[in-house]
């Protein structure tokens, strides 16, 4: 199995590039980085912050013009509430946009738990 790391700033990953893996610079704002980086791809795992609407529709068309199906993509608990509180809105805006994209994927939604010490 290969790993590759799409990475704005590769000089910030604290760990080594693994054995089996390969590092890509770029960003997932610019189409034509996200497109270079599919080639020889399964699958896509995305865990972002930002403009996330765009970077999901980078993501889906690069994907589709390689034949890319499986992707991954971490949004937030509570984006199919409604209404959608304001800072849900880009999570719930990539889902919609993966949704309707046809690939095969899995939208994550993780929760935060804080576990407190007892005194």
């Amino acid at each position: 199995m290969r790993l590759t790391l799409f990475l704005r700033n590769p000089g910030r990953l604290a760990t080594p590039t693994p054995r089996n893996g390969t590092i890509i610079k770029g960003d997932v704002l610019k189409p034509e980085d996200v497109q270079k980086s599919m080639s020889g791809i399964d699958i896509v795992y995305a865990n972002l912050a930002g403009d996330l609407g765009k970077m999901a529709g980078n993501i889906t068309r690069a994907m589709a013009q390689e034949g890319v199906k499986r992707l991954v993509f971490i949004c937030s608990i509570g984006i199919y509430d409604t209404p959608v509180k304001p800072a849900l809105r880009p999570y719930r805006q990539a889902a919609d946009i993966i949704e309707g994209s046809g690939l095969d994927f899995t939208i994550l939604r993780p929760t935060c738990s804080y576990a407190r010490a007892s005194a």
